[in-house]
C-alpha cells in the first residue's frame, strides 16, 4: 500500500512543530525567575528608567512696600473772569494734582438792563404747523416746525424770569390770520398783538396764536416795523427777540445789512431763535447780535428762560473750589501752587498761596504752550493711606 503524500508531509511539519515548542519550553524552565528585576543583568528587555531627581525650589516672599501718604489741602478762591472753561483747572507744579471741587459763576443784576423794553417777534407762517413742500430753499418736504405751540410754553417762560418793571410788546409775522381756516392767497404783512406793557400782561393773549398761522414770512418787514414800534419806548434799554424757522420769503423791502446798521445806531440788541432744521442761519447771523439754534420745539421753553435769565444778569466771575494733592508731604500755609485754566479758549495762570488770600496773575508767559496745558487735565488721588492736612482756607478776591 502506498502511503499518501499529503499525510507524509504533514505528519513531519507535526512532528517538526512539536519539537520546536518541547525545546522552547525547556529553555524558558531554566531561565531564572528574577531575569527581568534585575537591571545589570544581560536579557533584560526594556532599559531602566532612571529617577528624575525632585529640585526644590526655596520660596521668594515679596517685600511689601508700605503706601505712600497722601497730603490734601482745600482752597477756594474767586476768580474775576466771566468766560474761563471750568474743568481746565490743573497743577502747574511738580508732584501736586489738583482735583476740581466746584466751579460756580458769580452774579449780579444787569444795571444797564434794568427796566428795559423787549420786543417779542413770533413767526407766523403756516411752516409752524404744516410741512413744507420741496422750494428753492429746500429740495425735500420739511417737518413742521413747533405744531404743538410749544412757542406759547417758551414765551411764558420767558416772561416770569423778567422783572416788574420791563415792558414787553409781542408782535406776529405774518399778522394773525383774519379767516381762520382759510388760506389767504397772497402774502400778510407783520403787526403788533400786544403793545408793550408789564410782562404780566403778555400770557393772556398768546391762545390768540393757535390755529391763526398765515401766508408768507415777512422776516425783515417785521424788523423794520420792529425798530419802529420799540424806539418809542424812550431811553430804556431795548431788545429784539426773533423766533423763525426759516428765512425771509416775503418782504419787498429791507436787506440785513441795513437793518444791522439800523439796529446799532439806536443801541437795540436783536436775538434770534432759529427753529428746527431749516432757517438761514447765514442770513440770520448778519442781522442779529446773537443767533440761538434750536432743533426742536421741545427747547424752546428752556431756551427761552435761559435767554431771559441772562439778560437780567451778568457773570462778574468765578468761585473755585479745588482740592490739591501731593505724596509724602504735606502743605504748610504760606506755600505757593502755581494754577492753570482756560479762559476764552487762552491759556491763564494763578498762584495760589496756601493759608493766605489768593491773588490772580494773568498769564503773561507766551511760551505756555498747549501740549503742556491740556484742558480738563484733572488727576484724581489715590485712596489708600490719605493723610488729610487740616485747616482748609476759604479766601476770596476780586470784587464782591
Amino acid at each position: 500500500m502506498v502511503p499518501n503524500p499529503w499525510a507524509v508531509r504533514v505528519g513531519s511539519l507535526a512532528v517538526f512543530a512539536g519539537v520546536i515548542i518541547l525545546a522552547s519550553s525547556l529553555i524558558n524552565a531554566s531561565a531564572s525567575t528574577n531575569i527581568y528585576a534585575t537591571p545589570s543583568e544581560v536579557g533584560v528587555l526594556m532599559p531602566p528608567v532612571a529617577e528624575r531627581p525632585v529640585i526644590k525650589t526655596k520660596k521668594v516672599t515679596p517685600v511689601k512696600q508700605p503706601p505712600p501718604d497722601i497730603y490734601k489741602r482745600r482752597v477756594n478762591f474767586r476768580i474775576p473772569n466771566a468766560e474761563i472753561d471750568p474743568m481746565s483747572f490743573i497743577s502747574l507744579e511738580s508732584g501736586v494734582t489738583v482735583r476740581i471741587v466746584s466751579v460756580k459763576p458769580v452774579k449780579e443784576t444787569k444795571h444797564e438792563t434794568k427796566d428795559k423794553s423787549l420786543l417779542l417777534l413770533l413767526d407766523n407762517s403756516y411752516s409752524m404747523v404744516q410741512p413744507s413742500p420741496p422750494s428753492r430753499w429746500n429740495r425735500d418736504w420739511l417737518p413742521r416746525a413747533d405744531a404743538e405751540y410749544k412757542r406759547i410754553d417758551a414765551v411764558n417762560a420767558l416772561v416770569e424770569v423778567l422783572g416788574a418793571q420791563d415792558r414787553v410788546g409781542l408782535a406776529t409775522f405774518p399778522r394773525l390770520n383774519p379767516e381762520p381756516g382759510f388760506r389767504i392767497p397772497r402774502a400778510e404783512p407783520p403787526a403788533m398783538l400786544k403793545g408793550f406793557g408789564p410782562p404780566s400782561s403778555i400770557p393772556a393773549v398768546l391762545p390768540k396764536l393757535k390755529g391763526n398761522e398765515n401766508s408768507g414770512t415777512p422776516l425783515y418787514r417785521a424788523l423794520e416795523l420792529g425798530l419802529g414800534w420799540i424806539s418809542n419806548e424812550g431811553d430804556r434799554p431795548k431788545f429784539m427777540v426773533m423766533l423763525t424757522d426759516g428765512r425771509d420769503t416775503t418782504s419787498t423791502s429791507g436787506d440785513p445789512t441795513t437793518i444791522r446798521q439800523e439796529l446799532q445806531k439806536r443801541g437795540i440788541k436783536l436775538i434770534i431763535v432759529a427753529l428746527g432744521p431749516a432757517p438761514d442761519l447765514g442770513a440770520l447771523r448778519q442781522l442779529a447780535d446773537e443767533v440761538i439754534p434750536v432743533a426742536e420745539s421741545n427747547q424752546l421753553a428752556p431756551t427761552f428762560r435761559r435767554l431771559a435769565e441772562k439778560l437780567e444778569t451778568l457773570t462778574i466771575g468765578h468761585d473755585v473750589e479745588l482740592e490739591l494733592v501731593r505724596k509724602n508731604k504735606t502743605f504748610e500755609d504760606s506755600e505757593e501752587v502755581k494754577i492753570g485754566f482756560r479762559s476764552k479758549g487762552n491759556p491763564e495762570r494763578m498762584t495760589v498761596h496756601i493759608g493766605q488770600t489768593n491773588g490772580y496773575q494773568k498769564n503773561d508767559n507766551p511760551n505756555l504752550a498747549d501740549p503742556e496745558f491740556p484742558a480738563g487735565s484733572t488727576e484724581k488721588p489715590p485712596t489708600q493711606g490719605e493723610n488729610t492736612a487740616s485747616g482748609a482756607v476759604n479766601p476770596k478776591m476780586g470784587p464782591e
